[in-house]
């Protein structure tokens, strides 16, 4: 009763303090196998959340003002505001936070230090604001992602963990930056002619070493400066006649290429209705021994404007950043 009642806390709090993205923990969700590695269903309990983490991000402190999704910038203008992070765990955790323009990393001032990717830690039930700064945003429109993922430094093979990890433990805030002018880039979105001809349902992302393979990957045992190749697996199930998206990858939460020899790294693709696709990918195995992280995360709706106006969401479009499984990659 005590955990119900603090995370109800947590959550009308944020509803009173802006924009939020609150997660769930891992015990909320449910996978079904038909055989060892191979998903049925997964599905989520709503009714079951205890614990979960949220994600503000604010213009102003002092008073306390919730940043609208558009922001119009002049040029040589940096995006400053504050991230707030709610830690409604019974627990200590560590938050590492990223951002990204136009679906690539940059380095960005987190606290008035500026580097790639910032940790901070936050105790059981403590919120906490940080200041950040993006700065040399180019003329035009820009989409902008600021993650935050749980616990980066936990890297159990344990397979129940690995599970859980599926579409969770990652924070995220959507925007959009207009310096000077809201000129969007020409964008061609690939439709590969190959699909998969799978009977089985896919609404998402799922990574793996086989093509249209239903099976899930959670751990391998890889050999320092190999090449891994494998691939990501994207449905569109929903009712939508056309879905596009954008992927990009995470290794050791530094974003690595999609492909290897063209050194692209984002994809952006479109999907018809019911169509199913097996996307190619690799990266070359860190030398260093030990696990390491490889994460996939797919963007719907890639340079969508976030807004109808300002402070009036669009609710045309999805929305959705989510990340694969935690893939743990062994170095022996």
């Amino acid at each position: 009763m005590k955990n119900i009642i603090l995370f109800s806390f947590f959550f009308f709090l944020l509803i009173l303090t802006g924009l939020h993205y609150f997660l769930v923990d891992t015990s909320d969700w449910n996978a079904v196998f038909s055989d060892k590695q191979t998903i049925e269903s997964i599905g989520y309990d709503e009714n079951s959340v205890t614990e979960s983490f949220g994600l503000s991000i604010f213009s102003n402190t002092k008073p306390l003002s919730a940043m609208n999704l558009t922001q119009y910038l002049q040029e040589n203008e940096s995006l400053e505001g504050s991230l707030q992070i709610t830690n409604a765990i019974n627990q200590k955790n560590e938050y590492l936070i990223m951002a990204l323009v136009d679906y690539k990393l940059v380095p960005f001032s987190v606290n008035g230090s500026k580097n790639n990717t910032h940790i901070v830690t936050l105790d059981s039930m403590e919120t906490q604001l940080y200041p950040f700064e993006i700065e040399n945003l180019t003329a035009g429109f820009h989409d902008i992602l600021i993650l935050t993922f749980l616990n980066p430094n936990q890297h159990s093979l344990n397979r129940e963990y690995r599970i859980s990890t599926d579409f969770a433990l990652m924070g995220r805030i959507r925007l959009n930056a207009l310096v000077e002018n809201n000129t969007k880039p020409v964008i061609e979105y690939q439709h590969l002619r190959k699909l998969c001809n799978a009977s089985y349902p896919l609404e998402g992302i799922l990574v793996n070493q086989q093509p249209c393979s239903p099976k899930m990957w959670l751990a391998e045992n890889v050999t320092a400066g190999d090449k891994l190749d494998y691939f990501i697996n994207i449905g569109n199930n929903r009712r939508q006649e056309q879905r596009t998206f954008a992927i990009i990858q995470f290794l050791d939460y530094e974003q690595i290429p999609l492909d290897l020899e063209k050194n692209d790294f984002v994809y952006l693709g479109k999907l018809n209705n019911g169509e199913k696709v097996s996307i190619p990918a690799s990266l070359i195995v860190p030398k260093e021994k030990g696990v390491h992280e490889l994460i996939v995360v797919w963007i719907l709706d890639p340079y969508a404007d976030v807004e109808k106006s300002p402070g009036v969401r669009n609710k045309e479009i999805e929305k959705r950043e989510e990340p694969s499984i935690r893939i743990g990659l062994n170095v022996e």
